[in-house]
């Protein structure tokens, strides 16, 4: 998008890894935040900080999802499965509600949504997803495959 032309806002967890994408863009007006996109607060901030530098927002794309280790889901920790899915025992029933517990992999992508529907301009345009490896068919599946594939 940046090789085309288009001044990007960036957030992630990672400073480093901020820093890096922000190295690889062309164009020098880019900001990089750093978010967690489970703290509505931080999203909303971060949305109004790059509205009041770069103006309405043309469109957006929220890409979020986490994986602290990709083990197979027999071995996956509690912790961990609370980390990336939500603590909520209801979370299999109501997955495909953005409210239902998941904290970055829907809250996140819910957080950003809400944010972005306030701050576009007319006719601009959203794309979320919430976390890539599911699309695969793995032989050993993880937590995260297991979420796309309860859909």
């Amino acid at each position: 998008m940046a090789s085309r032309g288009a001044i990007l806002s960036i957030a992630d967890t990672n400073r480093q890894g901020l820093d890096a994408a922000l190295k690889s863009l062309s164009g020098d007006k880019h900001i990089i935040s750093v978010v967690d996109v489970r703290d509505s607060s931080k999203v909303n901030s971060w949305i109004q900080t790059t509205v009041e530098k770069l103006g309405k927002l043309d469109g957006a794309a929220n890409i979020a999802g986490v994986l602290r280790k990709p083990v197979p889901l027999a071995s996956e920790t509690d912790d961990d499965w609370n980390f990336i899915m939500g603590k909520f025992p209801r979370l299999l029933q109501w997955c495909a509600c953005l409210g239902s517990g998941t904290d970055v992999n829907a809250k996140g992508i819910f957080n950003c949504l809400r944010a972005e529907l306030n701050s576009i301009k007319d006719g601009g345009s959203i794309v979320s997803r919430d976390h890539g490896p599911t699309l695969l068919f793995l032989p050993v599946r993880n937590v995260l495959s297991s979420q796309a594939m309860n859909r």
